[in-house]
């Protein structure tokens, strides 16, 4: 959408822009989004996920930690300073003053966090900041299959089953397909390319959702994608390839001048 100037702010108090994403999610290979061990004498060892009515789902939150790792890492790569969320957060609350009012220490935490929130935090979110992407569980488009897989545990110098410790673990089969949607809240052209950047890792497999990735399970594609843009004044539609050419357009300038500014 255009005539749209969007700030690179960490912050909620003014309503720029919302972008949604709405796709289906196809598994290429089977899907693992593990719920832990089973309740249930007859279930597998180990269940996928379900929500109160019995339907397999992909949470929100795996979907968004897939994204955001993979864009850490990508940053990281381009040499920007990217934190590490758990290690070493980027804020700290405790370094915030907190003489004053309540207005004076609002706008101390402001200035703090304006200065020292991350690239991906100030996307994504951390502890001490609300996240500007927003995802929700992906729901099952018709009849979703699942599948039980049997494992074991290998003597390493026999080359042989260990014992009696054979397991099994139920997946998602390859073929289901699953709603997809991300809304985006008041990032940049620049932002908004970077989460497409990611989501194309996404779609052609570079990067993959949920457990047993090492035995090539949680490769995805992405299929019919829709673009809704709202403004304080405006809505429309937007194709999903337009999108994504402008905003990929507009990270790659962005992370130029980055590169430059931090190597100069």
């Amino acid at each position: 959408m255009t005539g749209v100037a969007v700030v690179d702010s960490p912050f909620f108090d003014r309503l720029v822009r919302r972008t949604r994403l709405d796709a289906e999610m196809v598994c290429v290979t089977p899907l693992r989004i593990g719920r832990g061990k089973r309740f249930d004498a007859v279930e597998s060892d180990l269940p996928v996920l379900r929500d109160a009515q019995g339907r397999v789902v992909v949470p929100g939150a795996s979907i968004k930690g897939v994204l955001r790792s993979h864009l850490e890492a990508l940053m990281r790569s381009m040499g920007l300073s990217v934190c590490d969320p758990l290690a070493a957060p980027c804020i700290d609350g405790s370094k915030v003053p907190r003489r004053g009012g309540a207005a004076e220490r609002a706008r101390a935490w402001r200035q703090y966090v304006g200065e020292h929130a991350c690239h991906a935090c100030r996307m994504f979110g951390s502890l001490g900041l609300a996240s500007h992407v927003v995802l929700t569980d992906a729901l099952p488009l018709g009849e979703v299959h699942t599948e039980i897989r049997d494992g074991v545990a290998i003597d390493r110098d026999l080359g042989r089953v260990s014992g009696a410790r054979k397991y099994d673990f139920e997946v998602v089969a390859a073929g289901s397909r699953f709603a997809f949607s991300l809304e985006l809240h008041d990032l940049s052209d620049a932002q908004e390319g970077a989460v497409a950047l990611a989501l194309d890792s996404l779609h052609e497999g570079f990067a993959r959702i949920g457990g047993a990735k090492s035995r090539g399970f949680g490769v995805v594609r992405l299929e019919n994608g829709r673009v809704h843009v709202r403004t304080a004044t405006d809505a429309q539609a937007m194709d999903w390839e337009t999108w994504r050419r402008e905003r990929s357009e507009a990270y790659a300038a962005w992370l130029r001048n980055e590169v430059n500014r931090c190597t100069a």
